[in-house]
C-alpha cells in the first residue's frame, strides 16, 4: 500500500492525551475521523504526522501548542460585567459573543456576583498533546 500523501482523503483512529497521560478525546468506539491530508480541517501537527504512514500503521506522535491549538493570548480574556450574561451560565459553559466587532467562543473561567471573566482562547491553547493514530485501511 502507498505512504499516505498531502491531498490524500483519509480516515483515523485517534486518541489525543495531555502530556501528562491523561487522555483528552478519542474517536475509538465511533466511526473513524475521515479528512484530507493538509487541509485545514484537523491540527497542523496531525497533518505533519500522517504524511508518510501507510494503511494500518499506528503511530505515537507529539503536537507542539504552535502546531496544535496555539499559544494563550492575554488579550483574548476579558472581564465583563455579570449582567451581560444569560442568567444560568456556569463556569467552564461555552458562549458564542461579539468582542470589539468580533464573533468568538468563549469559555466562562470566573463568575463573581458582579462580574465573569471571559476567555476566547481554545481550552487547550498553550498545551502540547501527545496523539495515537491508526491509518484506518480504505475499503
Amino acid at each position: 500500500m502507498k505512504a499516505i500523501e498531502i491531498g490524500d482523503c483519509i480516515e483515523i483512529h485517534y486518541t489525543t492525551c495531555a502530556l501528562e497521560g491523561s487522555v483528552i478525546e478519542t474517536s475509538r468506539g465511533r466511526e473513524p475521523l475521515k479528512f484530507i491530508v493538509g487541509s485545514d480541517e484537523v491540527l497542523p501537527g496531525l497533518n505533519r504526522g500522517i504524511v508518510g504512514m501507510r494503511p494500518g500503521e499506528c503511530k505515537r506522535i507529539s503536537i507542539s501548542a504552535e502546531q496544535a491549538f496555539g499559544h494563550q493570548h492575554d488579550d483574548l480574556v476579558r472581564t465583563v460585567p455579570r449582567s451581560l450574561l444569560p442568567d444560568k451560565v456556569a463556569v467552564g459553559d461555552q458562549l458564542s459573543v461579539s468582542i470589539d466587532g468580533t464573533l468568538f467562543d468563549v469559555w466562562i473561567q470566573k463568575l463573581s456576583q458582579e462580574t465573569a471573566i471571559l476567555d476566547a482562547n481554545h481550552p487547550l491553547a498553550g498545551e502540547s498533546l501527545i496523539v495515537d493514530i491508526e491509518a484506518v485501511p480504505t475499503k
